[in-house]
This record gives C-alpha cells, sequence and structure tokens, in this order.
C-alpha cells in the first residue's frame, strides 16, 4: 500500500469528513447489535476493552471512533471479525 492511502484511510477515522462519520454511525451500529446479540453492557464492554465508559460510549454516539488496540479488542470480546465489526456484515 502506498504512502497515500495510508494517509487517506487515517483521515477518513479522524476526521470529521461525511467519509468519517459514516465509517463511525456504521461502526456503531455494529457493535450496538452485537452487544444485543450476546447482552452486554457499554460498561461491561468498557472494562475488558480496558478504555474508560465514556469513551466506550462515544463510540456508540459515534462521537468517536475506537484505535486500532480497541477495534482488535471489541471484535474478540464482541466474537465478531474486524470486517463484521468495521463493514456492516454483523446483522447477516
Amino acid at each position: 500500500m502506498s504512502a497515500v492511502g495510508t494517509v487517506n484511510r487515517r483521515h477518513i477515522l479522524k476526521g470529521n469528513s461525511a467519509e468519517s462519520l459514516a465509517f463511525r454511525v456504521q461502526l456503531a451500529k455494529n457493535m450496538r447489535f452485537a452487544m444485543g446479540r450476546i447482552g452486554m453492557a457499554w460498561t461491561e464492554l468498557a472494562e475488558q476493552v480496558g478504555c474508560s465508559r465514556e469513551r466506550a460510549q462515544h463510540f456508540s454516539t459515534a462521537e468517536s471512533c475506537p484505535n486500532a488496540i480497541e477495534l482488535v479488542l471489541i471484535g474478540r470480546v464482541l466474537g465478531v471479525s474486524l470486517d463484521e465489526l468495521t463493514k456492516g456484515c454483523v446483522e447477516s
């Protein structure tokens, strides 16, 4: 992957663009669905991932996006792959 591709992906995750918002909204939706499937609360997810309850709640409202390590941990805790978590196939 070129450096340009890396920079563009970072911009999508951290920026306030429509792409960034769409990604965060889809991620939040997938997280809520996966959590509901196993009956997990945001406080429990935060505890298992090692972040604050407030940070986890920001994921749920698409105010912020988990970092790469948090995404991996969230996927493991919820029993879903990163593709399912980020690309919208959790409900399938």
